[in-house]
């Protein structure tokens, strides 16, 4: 592959271990551009609100957010209020400010949209499948079926799998074309675990999870880097 693109998993490279052999990548990666991008979605002044409003949509938040209101009520306090206030304030807040970048591995819940492109790395549904809206990508109506990478024998690969500091991702760089991508799953200190990433495991930044309670994936293009942003800035140019 000319021009490879290798993505290690943002907890090797922030701790600094990984197999000297990615030592350029890992360079190279912490230079990559976060997944901040203006958009029409936010403003200065509905950021907050509209992303507390969304992250009530989460049972998690839910159930967190009535823990502290059963314990400022007198009767049925059983924490500290203030103590009960930390959990909500810690996990939305941490929500509110992720700043997403490539090597990271996030889990998403049904219906939240995706915000760069990943690599589907596990899912809840047995048939080690999930479905994606693409309507805003591409105006098709019909959901997407993506299927999690698999090893070179066809078994799925576990979460403990991508908890080794030799592995990483290598790809085709950033490109505007939504329908294809070529790429493969690599390890140095497993060579029977290297295995081919096809078109099926990828989502899309601005798709939407359906029919699957959740998901998880590492970012592979992040920010102006996605497929979606470069492929709105190729449109603008033409006009």
């Amino acid at each position: 592959m000319n021009d490879a693109y290798e993505i290690l998993p943002s907890w090797a490279l922030e701790a600094g271990q990984f197999d000297p052999r990615l030592t350029t990548a890992a360079k190279l990666q912490s230079k990559l551009p976060s997944n901040e991008v203006s958009t029409a979605k936010y403003t200065r002044w509905n950021f907050l609100p509209k992303n507390l409003f969304l992250q009530m949509h989460r049972f998690a938040n839910v159930y967190f957010v009535f823990i502290v209101i059963i314990n400022f009520v007198p009767a049925t306090q059983t924490l500290d209020p203030t103590l009960a206030l930390f959990p909500p304030i810690f996990v939305i807040g941490v929500s509110l400010i992720k700043d997403l970048r490539a090597g990271d591995v996030i889990r998403l819940y049904v219906n939240d949209i995706v915000p760069a492109d990943i690599v589907l790395l596990y899912t809840t549904d047995e048939r080690k499948i999930c479905y994606v809206d693409t309507m805003d990508l591409d105006g098709e109506t019909n959901l997407k079926q993506k299927e999690i990478v698999v090893k070179k024998d066809s078994n799925p690969f576990e979460l403990t799998d991508f908890l080794d500091f030799g592995f990483f991702i290598r790809a085709e760089p950033p490109n505007v074309d939504l329908n294809t991508f070529h790429g493969s799953f690599e390890s140095y200190s497993h060579d029977d675990q290297s295995s081919v990433i096809y078109q099926k495991n990828i989502l899309l930044r601005g798709s939407a999870i359906r029919n699957t309670d959740y998901i998880f994936g590492m970012v592979i293009y992040a920010g102006r880097l996605s497929k979606a942003v470069m492929n709105n800035g190729e449109k603008r140019k033409k006009v």
